[in-house]
C-alpha cells in the first residue's frame, strides 16, 4: 500500500483493490491506468457511473462526458467484482470507452501517450503553465490536459499550472464556475495532486484597485460553495494576483483578507495559496506585502539568457526586495517563495529577442535550450555569492521555482509535436520575426 499525502488528509491508495479490479474488468487498460482505489472506505476515486441505469462506468478525465454525478461507491465496485467473478470468463463484457482527445505524437518527437503519474511524484521538470485560454475549462478544449498528462508533459511540465478565470473588466464574476471545478478534478485524475491550479486574476493596464478587491470577494464567494468532497478531489488551488503598479496598500488589503477568507473555506490555509506577483518597476512597498503576506511571489523576469536572468534576479533580490538577504529579518517577517516567471510568447513587441524563449526555435533548441539556461541560471545565482545554499532554499519555491508563459507557445517548441496545434502553424516564422529578421 502507498500513503498519499494530500495537505492535511491521509489516504490509503490500495492499488489493487476492488474499484481498481472493477474498472478493469469493466473498461481497458488504458481508460484504468491513472488507477483506482476505495477511498475512505465509501466512493471509488475516478470513477463514475453514466447514468442512472448504473450499468456502465466512466473515469474522470479520461472518458469524454464523463460527470461526476454519480459516484461508484466501493460496495458497487465490490458486488460488481464478486457477480462478474461468478460467471464464465465469456460472459463478462467490457463496454466501449471514449478516448476522443488523446493525442499521438509522431517521428521523432516525445511521444504523447498516457503515463500513469503517482499523486505525489513529478518524473520531469517541475515547470509551470501560465495560460490566459479559457477554453480548457469552459469549453473542454482538451489540448492542455493532453499535453500535460502526455510524456512530453511530464518531462516538461508538471509544476503549477495557472488558468485565467477573470481580468479588471469583470472583476464580480468566475464564468462557468461548475466547469471549472470539474476542470481541476479532471486534472487531477490526469497528472495527479503534486502542484497548485492557481486561477489568475489580470489587470497589468488599468491599476484598478477597487476591481481587485472585488474579485478578491469574487472568488472567496465561489470557494466557500465548494463541498468538503469536492475539495478533496480538486487538492491544491490558488488565487493569484498578475498585476502591476497599483497602489501597495490595496495589494496588502486583497492579501489579508485572503488570509481570512480562505479559512472559511473546505481547503482551509493549506490548500489554498495566495500568490501575488512581484513588479517589473521598483515598488519596494508592494513587494514587502507580497512577501510578508502571501504564499507565493511570482516575479516576472523576463530574459532568455543565464546572464539575463542571474541579472535581473540579482536586481529582485538587492533593488526590489531590499531585506530579502536580510537573514534574520526575512525569517522572522517574509512567508512567500518566490517563483520566476519567463516569457514563451514570439509576439512580445519591442525586445523580443532579448526578453523571449521563442527566438530559439531550433530542433535542438525549444524546451532543451530552456532547461539548460535554468541550470546555468541556479549555478550562477549560487557561484556568484549573490545567495547562499541557505538563502536560495529559503527565497525560491524549490517545487515549483520557474513558470512558462505562454503555453500556447511552449508547446510548439522542440521537442514537441507543433504539428498538432494549429496555433503553431507560423511558429518559425514568428520565431524569425522576434528575432528582428
Amino acid at each position: 500500500m502507498r500513503t498519499v499525502v494530500i495537505g492535511f488528509t491521509f489516504l490509503v491508495s490500495v492499488l489493487a483493490d476492488e474499484c481498481s479490479d472493477f474498472c478493469n474488468r469493466r473498461l481497458d487498460s488504458a481508460a484504468c491506468a491513472q488507477g483506482s482505489y476505495c477511498k475512505n472506505n465509501y466512493a471509488c476515486h475516478g470513477l463514475f457511473w453514466i447514468d442512472s441505469t448504473r450499468s456502465q462506468i466512466c473515469v474522470l478525465g479520461f472518458t469524454e462526458g464523463c460527470s461526476t454525478d454519480i459516484v461508484v461507491t466501493c460496495a458497487d465496485a465490490r458486488r460488481g467484482v464478486e457477480a462478474e467473478s461468478s460467471l464464465p470468463a465469456s460472459s463478462t463484457s467490457s463496454p466501449i470507452v471514449s478516448t476522443t482527445g488523446q493525442s499521438a505524437m509522431t517521428t521523432s518527437t516525445l511521444s504523447h501517450t498516457s503515463p500513469n503519474p503517482s499523486s505525489s511524484d513529478c518524473p520531469g521538470h517541475r515547470w509551470g503553465m501560465f495560460t490566459w485560454d479559457m477554453s480548457y475549462y469552459r469549453r473542454s478544449n482538451p489540448q492542455l490536459l493532453d499535453f500535460l498528462r502526455s510524456s512530453g508533459g511530464r518531462e516538461y511540465a508538471c509544476g503549477d499550472i495557472y488558468i485565467n478565470v477573470a481580468d479588471y473588466s469583470s472583476p464580480g464574476r468566475i464564468p462557468d464556475q461548475r466547469r471549472l471545478v470539474d476542470f481541476i478534478k479532471a486534472y487531477r485524475t490526469a497528472v495527479g495532486f503534486d502542484s497548485v491550479v492557481y486561477l489568475t486574476y489580470g489587470d497589468v493596464t488599468d491599476r484598478n484597485g477597487p476591481a481587485m478587491i472585488t474579485f478578491t470577494n469574487t472568488f472567496f464567494d465561489w470557494a466557500e460553495t465548494i463541498s468538503p468532497s469536492d475539495a478533496e478531489l480538486m487538492g491544491a488551488i490558488g488565487i493569484s494576483y498578475d498585476v502591476e503598479r497599483l497602489d501597495a496598500e490595496v495589494s496588502r488589503t486583497a492579501l489579508l483578507l485572503c488570509r481570512d477568507r480562505r479559512l472559511r473555506t473546505a481547503f482551509g490555509e493549506a490548500n489554498l495559496r495566495i500568490q501575488h506577483t512581484l513588479d517589473g518597476d521598483v515598488n519596494v512597498l508592494s513587494t514587502r506585502y507580497v512577501m510578508q503576506y502571501a504564499d507565493s511571489a511570482l516575479a516576472m523576469l523576463y530574459s532568455n539568457t543565464a546572464s539575463g536572468l542571474t541579472n535581473s534576479i540579482r536586481w529582485l533580490l538587492t533593488t526590489q526586495c531590499q531585506q530579502c538577504l536580510d537573514d534574520r529579518f526575512a525569517i522572522a517577517n517574509y512567508r512567500a517563495k518566490i517563483s520566476i516567471m519567463v516569457e514563451a510568447s514570439c509576439r512580445m513587441g519591442r525586445g523580443c529577442s532579448e526578453k523571449s524563449m521563442c527566438v530559439y526555435d531550433d530542433a535542438t533548441e525549444g524546451a532543451f535550450y530552456i532547461e539548460s539556461t535554468f541550470t546555468q541560471t541556479e549555478a550562477l545565482i549560487r557561484s556568484s555569492g549573490l545567495v547562499t545554499d541557505e538563502q536560495f532554499a529559503r527565497l525560491f519555491d524549490q517545487r515549483s521555482m520557474w513558470v512558462i508563459h505562454n503555453f500556447e507557445w511552449f508547446r510548439c517548441y522542440a521537442p514537441f509535436d507543433g504539428s498538432l496545434y494549429p496555433s503553431c502553424t507560423e511558429y518559425h516564422r514568428e520565431a524569425a520575426g522576434c528575432r528582428g529578421q
